[in-house]
């Protein structure tokens, strides 16, 4: 099993924006209606203006156009606008940019601090490269805490590799089965683990509850609070 298993958060909010024709009057006109709260200075609308350039929807895709609001929205406070701006420096698009690791770093803490999965997961990432994997790691914690697979996969290996932290069976073993239960809906029972480790671990699964934060759940709204926005002005 591979981390590229675990699609998530990232696929869903492509999906989600994804879904309208970009060539639609109604989002052309949701285009339009975005186009101008963001010109007004709304941190929201100039974040959802770069991902309707971003995607194409209701007009055609511009990355480079993207960026620009992203950035513009990141300044003025939106975490999500930072996040994108980071993925942008990180090589999402590299012909509308040149990659810069620390500046997508810097860009995804900002998200990862407000509380969105994804990007506390692309910080840890980020920090495991540079084998600073105590940062790593509190950063795999937090996005695991928000049920997303690739996080609880990671500290799977982490604790039955050992390398990093103390080897744990038990915890090895639940953020594995929780991964693949978020994510495919099944587990392989299969384990080497004692009886009395494996009871530890089917509890801490038993126990493990979800906890996602107000700014993932926003990111998993997708166009839809392009929709509120306009229809709130």
């Amino acid at each position: 099993m591979t981390v590229r298993q675990f699609g998530w958060m990232s696929a869903a909010v492509i999906l989600i924006f994804g879904l309208a024709a970009c060539g639609s009057t109604r989002d052309a006109e949701l285009f339009r209606q975005v186009s101008e709260l963001a010109e007004k200075g709304n941190a929201r609308a100039q974040y959802n203006l770069g991902m309707m350039l971003n995607n194409g929807i209701g007009t055609a895709k511009n990355p480079s156009l993207a960026l620009q609001w992203f950035e513009k929205s990141a300044q003025a406070g939106d975490p999500l606008a930072a996040y994108k701006a980071g993925c942008y420096y990180g090589g999402q698009f590299k012909d509308t940019v040149a990659v810069d690791s620390e500046k997508s770093l810097q860009y995804k803490l900002v998200a990862a601090e407000a509380g969105y999965a994804l990007a506390q997961h692309d910080v840890a990432n980020a920090y495991s490269q540079r084998n600073q994997f105590s940062n790593a790691i509190k950063w795999w914690e937090s996005a695991a805490k928000q049920g997303y697979p690739m996080s609880l996969y990671n500290l799977s290996v982490t604790y039955k590799d050992g390398k990093f932290v103390p080897k744990d069976n038990v915890r090895a073993y639940a953020y594995f089965k929780l991964a693949k239960v978020i994510s495919e809906g099944k587990v392989s029972e299969k384990s080497s683990m004692t009886i009395t480790e494996l009871e530890q671990a089917e509890k801490m699964v038993a126990d493990w509850k979800v906890q996602r934060s107000a700014l993932t759940q926003r990111a998993q709204s997708g166009i839809d609070e392009a929709r509120q926005l306009v229809s709130a002005k």
